[in-house]
């Protein structure tokens, strides 16, 4: 033996192997492991990083994979369609199924919703404070979604968040650092304030990671806010026995008091009333061009929080209102009324509904009325009666009692049409 040759010991040999063998039996088990990866050509730095567990994203990827075969038996996707100023505008919602046949919608009041085929969906109940309307859709029979029982809002969590995306539902991630209670008065209990930049818009329906409801965003004060879910399904039980919520009004509406109007009206800030209704209880005591700054001591500097304030009065409350009038500050009492407004005769048959400046939104037809009988349906709205254009509901019951034969003008999703309402002989 050469003795200037280095020599490597049998150990040495014998642990080299045992490495080599290793690698070799490393690799091969991270093929059986994970045969729809593709083999490195280098495999001995890879391997130990196949058998690594799953990292955290790829773990909340997987939990959403399997929550979407759930989350979309209980949200369907609709159309909506809505007049605008520039003509009509059909955009894309989502409707939460809360019970066989019945969903859940976040929609405006002068929409009318349809599945996303064209087929016609029913309008059983709305609320204009909450925005909430309650609809009958073509459905299959479906378990109502568990609710969360919601606990340590303090603490950070991922929630799902369902998007609709050309037309489609699809389900994202979403991280929120913490969930603040926040009160409004448009609702029968506590809201979430949500972060800034959590990238929610209003009408996503939120789930947990174990598909329970979470709740529904809503605009909220310029931020995003969410309501839960048990209180979103106490909504709607409610909904579902008062299909129209008898919520009282000022008859008055408003807009943003900008800087130009500011300076012209003498006002620092609040909302400029811009109509007020001939027959509703701020007749003769508002106008146009009035600035109101507070609403029963609460600050209100955008039409939202006006909303806040007034939809969701009862019948009898008594409003007072902070009022700059030509320069000049008042204090001015209103009395809220309900904004329902039902025709006096009940051969006629018609619950309806104020739209100032365009007329009344039919809400009920009793069966076999006279406006039954002249075709007229819940949802049309009625802009015309006799020579009376935006007819009041008033107007309407005085015109059927002295006419035999009333005409009125209808609008009917995006038709318009004249029906003739006879009264029985």
């Amino acid at each position: 033996m050469d003795p200037l040759r280095p020599s490597v010991s049998r150990e040495t040999r014998l642990l080299l192997t045992i490495i080599v063998i290793s690698v070799a039996l490393l690799w091969v088990l991270a093929r059986i492991r994970f045969p729809g990866k593709a083999a490195s050509p280098s495999p001995v730095s890879p391997v130990l990083a196949q058998l690594a567990p799953p990292s955290a994203f790829e773990d909340i990827t997987s939990t959403v994979a399997q929550l979407t075969p759930h989350i979309s038996e209980l949200i369907s996707v609709i159309a909506v369609s809505a007049e605008t100023a520039a003509g009509p505008r059909s955009t894309t919602a989502q409707a939460l199924q809360v019970r066989d046949g019945l969903a859940i919608a976040l929609t405006g009041e002068r929409v009318e919703p349809r599945s996303t085929d064209g087929a016609s969906i029913e309008i059983t109940a709305r609320d204009p404070a909450t925005g909430l309307t309650l609809l009958r859709v073509p459905a299959e029979d479906a378990a109502a979604p568990e609710v969360w029982s919601s606990r340590g809002l303090q603490y950070p969590r991922f929630l799902i968040a369902s998007d609709v995306s050309t037309g489609n539902l699809s389900l994202r991630p979403v991280f929120i650092g913490s969930l603040n209670s926040i009160a409004s008065p448009r609702w029968a209990g506590s809201l979430w304030a949500v972060p800034d930049g959590a990238g929610l818009r209003a009408g996503t329906f939120l789930f947990t990671v174990a598909g329970e409801l979470a709740g529904v965003t809503i605009n909220h004060a310029d931020h995003v806010a969410i309501v839960p879910g048990e209180l979103l399904m106490n909504s709607v039980d409610r909904l579902s026995r008062q299909p129209h919520p008898n919520h009282a009004s000022l008859g008055a509406e408003v807009q943003a008091l900008t800087p130009a109007l500011a300076a012209a009206l003498q006002a620092q800030n609040g909302v400029v009333v811009t109509w007020v209704d001939p027959a509703g209880p701020a007749a003769g005591l508002l106008s146009a061009m009035d600035v109101i700054a507070r609403v029963n001591g609460n600050a209100v500097s955008t039409p939202d929080q006006w909303d806040d304030q007034v939809l969701a009065l009862a019948d009898g409350s008594a409003v007072a209102l902070d009022v700059q009038r030509q320069g000049k500050a008042q204090q001015i009492q209103v009395t809220a009324r309900p904004t329902n407004g039902a025709a006096d005769d009940p051969v006629l048959g018609l619950t309806l509904r104020p739209l100032p400046r365009v007329g009344v939104e039919v809400l009920h037809v009793v069966p076999r009325s006279a406006a039954a009988g002249a075709g007229i349906r819940a949802g049309d709205i009625i802009t015309k009666a006799g020579s009376v254009d935006a007819p009041s509901s008033g107007q309407i019951s005085r015109l059927f009692s002295e006419n035999e034969t009333l005409v009125f003008a209808v609008t009917r999703d995006q038709d318009h049409r004249v029906l003739a309402i006879e009264k029985a002989r």
